[in-house]
């Protein structure tokens, strides 16, 4: 997904802003890709945690790729979390018995 925030003024985040990806819904599935998140303001400030990143695989699948995230800026105070990573991939065990 997309999310895409416009100010004149100031954009303040001090909760949860995500558009990560969805966790594998199946066996040897892979996780959903992170979104996207744009924000454009003259101030941008707050303490929260914004977010896209990739969700986890499931058996042989991978990992979701991490999304892009843009803040244009003239002022900056923001001290919170900004993350984009990759998800974990699936765990795979093989046994063979004869």
């Amino acid at each position: 997904g997309n999310i895409y925030i416009q100010s004149n003024v100031s954009v303040q985040i001090n909760g949860l802003l995500s558009a990560n990806g969805e966790a594998a819904s199946g066996f040897d599935c892979g996780g959903g890709s992170g979104g996207s998140i744009n924000i454009v303001t003259s101030l941008f400030e707050g303490s929260g945690v914004i977010s896209v990143n990739g969700g986890q695989g499931w058996g042989r699948g991978g990992g979701g790729g991490g999304g892009r995230i843009l803040v244009r800026h003239v002022y900056y105070r923001f001290s919170g979390d900004i993350s984009s990573a990759g998800g974990p991939g699936g765990v795979y065990h093989s046994s063979t018995f004869s």
